[in-house]
């Protein structure tokens, strides 16, 4: 939605001005997008503020704001799982070695089997390692740290406090911020 003001003439030359909030499709696309329906804007900012006082007071929301805030994305978790995979790569590999060590050591393979089979673990190791590194990067890169539950609530706090005593111009500012973000599906 965006904002809209008509202006209308009255009889002594002077002008009034009326606020208004309109489906931002139909300003840019015109009738065939949306319908021209405009809703008074003192409307809309009382029912928004409505809600925002109940949407900030909400406990349920803070924690779950918290959470989202605290939460890693999917690619994050991706490589937690690649490093997760690439340690049980390398026990296993190291039990590989140890094996092949016993084998050696009881006489069941040859020194040349051995010693292909170790280069070849040792190679495995080598690339596993190389690969956990790039993923150590990653994670170190995009590790945020967690944000406790108290300053989000200082956060909502500061928010009601400027809804309840901040000057009308900051209260408009973020209604009209919030109700820009609005869509109607009719």
């Amino acid at each position: 939605m965006v904002s809209k003001v008509v202006t209308n003439k009255l009889k002594g030359g002077s002008t009034r001005k009326h606020y208004y909030y309109m489906c931002s499709l139909y300003q840019n696309k015109g009738i065939t997008a949306c319908t021209a329906k405009m809703i008074p804007a003192l409307q809309i900012e009382d029912e928004v503020y409505s809600y925002l006082e109940d949407f900030i007071s909400s406990t349920k929301i803070i924690k779950d704001v918290h959470q989202r805030l605290n939460t890693y994305d999917k690619a994050f978790k991706e490589k937690i799982k690649q490093l997760n995979a690439l340690n049980q790569k390398e026990e296993k590999l190291k039990k590989r070695q140890k094996l092949l060590m016993l084998q050696f050591e009881s006489d069941a393979i040859t020194k040349e089997d051995f010693v292909a089979k170790l280069n070849s673990i040792k190679q495995d190791l080598l690339q596993m390692n190389q690969n956990r590194e790039v993923v150590h990067n990653y994670l170190n890169d995009h590790m945020k740290p967690q944000i406790p539950l108290g300053e989000v609530q200082k956060v909502f706090s500061s928010l009601a406090n400027i809804l309840k005593q901040g000057n009308t111009q900051d209260v408009k500012g973020i209604l009209q911020a919030i109700i820009s973000q609005i869509t109607v599906d009719e």
